[in-house]
């Protein structure tokens, strides 16, 4: 079984299920930390065991400036903070993430 779309997911022979996909994280936030949750397309059976997310689209193009951070990881998704380099730098644009995980 698979979905090979934008987020999708392979479920191996072993079990094994590798996702990914691309969400949407905060929208004018006006501040240099934000903080949610990232749903997976599929949920996993037992456990998630890692997540690796990076930022799209950072605001101004400031790709230096954001700074993802992975704080749980569950059966069904994925809680996140997100941050900057620069104190005096907002996260104040839609800022998407793109994500692999890999559960069972």
């Amino acid at each position: 079984p698979h979905d090979f779309s934008e987020s999708g997911y392979q479920k191996l022979p072993n079990g094994l299920i590798i996702q990914w996909g691309i969400a949407n994280t905060v929208t004018d936030s006006d501040n240099s930390s934000v903080s949610g949750t990232i749903n997976y397309p599929l949920a996993f059976p037992n456990v998630g065991l890692q997540v690796m997310a990076v930022p799209v689209n950072a605001p101004n193009d400031n790709w230096a400036a954001i700074i993802v951070r992975i704080t749980a990881v569950n059966t069904d998704g994925f809680d996140y903070i997100l941050d900057t380099t620069d104190s005096d730098y907002h996260i104040d644009n839609n800022v998407q993430l793109r994500f692999i995980a890999v559960g069972y």
